[in-house]
């Protein structure tokens, strides 16, 4: 139990320090917000990018998902 709780106050400790680390960025790092904006914005570019290549995938096997069905239903007399 006296463990614990030591790892609990740790636990705690980082927290404080966390939250006066992120004050302290807010306070005085001034690009803050403009980097938050960039990053966001690429991050959704490139989410759009990888649902598109996902998408592309999907259809590329459904076209040739049709395609052997159509052959194995309709066999080419030789």
């Amino acid at each position: 139990m006296a463990l614990h709780l030591l790892d609990i106050a740790d636990e705690a400790w980082m927290e404080v320090l966390k939250e006066k680390i992120k004050e302290h960025i807010r306070a005085n790092d001034h690009k803050i917000d403009e980097l938050a904006k960039i990053v966001s914005e690429i991050n959704r570019e490139r989410w759009h990018h990888k649902i598109a290549k996902h998408q592309i995938c999907e259809d590329y096997e459904k076209r040739l998902q049709s395609l052997f069905t159509q052959t194995s239903a309709n066999p080419k007399k030789r």
